[in-house]
């Protein structure tokens, strides 16, 4: 079987379908091949501008035990084609050094024996984290239900005081443990990127823009909806809670106290994660000085890497995240037996009015902006969506919403490829809709006051998390620990939603995706780039 391959400028598409080829006689899913394939693909045309018109690269695939990697090798001066910037005036390099970015932590680059080797991750052994999610879970509920049916009380209680609780609490200890590098190091690097985006010029800007608004909206939006669906805290989770219970819990705030906490008292205490505002304080107030800094530049490769390095860590730690579903199962179902899990479906359910809210606001958005047919518009919309909703993958959709924005929407195909890229790094309104409905849910059931200035900490607390969540798996999680923290929740109760985060995600990549769009067309709109004809067939 052919492991090498030639990637020439000449015959790209075929050569690539060579490569696609080969990855479907290995592990490696149609997401992941998807991916891969685009990874090369921009990796490939990068190199390819800064090297001449007759550039080749040789591919070779690597396969040990289930894990699939790729090596594109090529000669010449070193070039990396995730840290060399993009260039305002080519808005199709500006693409590809998005694209690259947004998966960068599936990417590696050296340069060894004076060549250049360019690595992506296609498949990681044991990778399958969605799929033994769902089974771990089903077989976590029957044993808890067998326990609980069967098992004599005192051992019941000897079982959890023994086994489940240390092993949960090791692994609720190691995703608290990553919640403050991953948060600072990911909004540093955000901040720090911001130099970049700038350099995109009006359009750039006015992108940003739009997205911080959008979002900025919708957590209002969705904060206001969490409230009305859960007006009461639900007995079960309320239950599950009580474990969880630290002293300050279910106390009143005020918001100028958090304004004035803010400010850490000691530069160490933001890197421990005892106050996650603290810690996001300190990755905005250094990056915004990095950024102007003449001789920032020498940090920001550092930076990347760190921020890249705790992304992998947590990857890494996700692995674990079956097995603690196992044990939360049982511990849930022995706890409250089914009842729980009525609680967890209203939370599903909560999800999924979020996203008709989220698409409601779309329609509203290009009416008003766009002057467009908001029902047409939508109806278009959601036929889309289910297409990052299978993927629950905004950047392995980003070849389909491409062709979605050019064919179905009109806009001209330059700026989709500028802003949808760029786009993903801040329409997050998946996120805002997990973490303002999963938040909600849980304060209602410790029985906190709402107050003005809870409400105020809890919109700020979601828009910024929201806006900071890294494109990893299990991301939410620690972002929802983080606002948990920032209210006065203990952090532990994401055991609560981490169960079912497979289910929510598919529903909140929708969302996501849809913002995403919804702000490109109205960049489109702005830069007079939608063809009308196209858009109201």
């Amino acid at each position: 079987m052919n492991n090498s391959f030639t990637l020439n400028g000449n015959t790209l598409d075929r050569d690539l379908d060579s490569v696609t080829e080969r990855l479907t006689k290995t592990k490696t899913s149609q997401k992941e091949i998807l991916r891969t394939r685009l990874i090369l693909e921009e990796a490939y045309l990068r190199i390819k501008e800064s090297r001449n018109d007759n550039f080749t690269a040789t591919v070779n695939v690597h396969q040990r035990f289930d894990a699939v990697s790729l090596q594109m090798i090529y000669d010449g001066e070193e070039f990396d084609p995730l840290m060399v910037e993009s260039s305002a005036e080519n808005e199709e390099d500006t693409y590809r050094y998005t694209v690259l970015n947004a998966y960068k932590i599936h990417i590696g680059y050296q340069k060894k024996n004076g060549r250049n080797i360019f690595t992506v991750s296609a498949h990681e052994a044991g990778s399958h984290t969605i799929r033994d999610t769902f089974l771990f879970m089903v077989a976590g509920i029957l044993v808890g239900l067998l326990i609980r049916n069967f098992f004599p009380a005192d051992h019941i209680t000897n079982l959890r005081d023994e086994l489940i609780v240390p092993l949960r609490t090791i692994f609720l200890t190691l995703l608290q443990m990553m919640v403050a590098p991953v948060v600072f190091f990911s909004i540093l690097s955000g901040i720090i990127s911001m130099s970049d985006k700038s350099s995109l010029g009006k359009r750039g800007a006015k992108l940003i823009i739009i997205s911080l608004i959008m979002i900025f909206c919708l957590t209002a939006i969705l904060i206001t909806a969490a409230l009305m669906i859960f007006r009461t805290g639900n007995p079960a989770i309320r239950e599950l809670l009580k474990q969880e219970m630290t002293e300050g819990s279910g106390t009143s705030f005020s918001f100028m106290d958090m304004l004035v906490g803010i400010i850490p008292k000691d530069i160490v205490d933001p890197f421990t994660g005892s106050d996650i505002l603290q810690t996001l304080f300190m990755a905005v107030f250094l990056g915004v000085i990095i950024n102007h800094w003449p001789q920032g530049a020498k940090i920001i490769d550092t930076v990347q890497f760190l921020n890249k390095f705790f992304m992998r860590v947590l990857s890494v730690i996700v692995k674990l995240v079956p097995g603690f579903v196992f044990i939360s199962m049982i511990n849930m179902t022995i706890g409250t037996g089914v009842d729980s899990f009525i609680a967890l479906g209203e939370l599903v359910l909560a999800n999924v009015v979020g996203l008709i809210l989220v698409w409601i606001f779309a329609g509203l958005v290009v009416m008003i902006v766009a002057h467009v047919s908001p029902l047409k518009y939508l109806k278009k919309l959601i036929g889309y969506s289910v297409i990052p909703f299978s993927l629950s993958s905004s950047n392995a959709a980003i070849p389909f919403t491409l062709d979605f924005c050019n064919d179905e929407l009109g806009i001209d195909s330059k700026l989709s490829m500028f802003s949808i890229p760029i786009g993903i790094q801040f329409n997050k309104a998946g996120a805002c809709t997990f973490l303002a409905m999963s938040s909600v849910m849980v304060v209602r059931a410790y029985g906190m006051p709402i107050t003005p200035d809870f409400i105020a900490k809890l919109f700020f607390a979601i828009f910024i998390m929201s806006m900071a969540k890294p494109s990893v798996p299990a991301a939410g999680i620690v972002c929802l620990s983080s606002v948990f923290q920032a209210i006065g929740v203990a952090p532990d109760a994401v055991e609560i939603v981490l169960c079912i985060t497979p289910i929510l995600n598919m529903f909140n990549t929708a969302a996501g995706a849809s913002t995403n769009v919804t702000s490109t067309t109205i960049l489109a709109s702005m830069e007079n780039c939608i063809d009308k004809t196209v858009f109201n067939k």
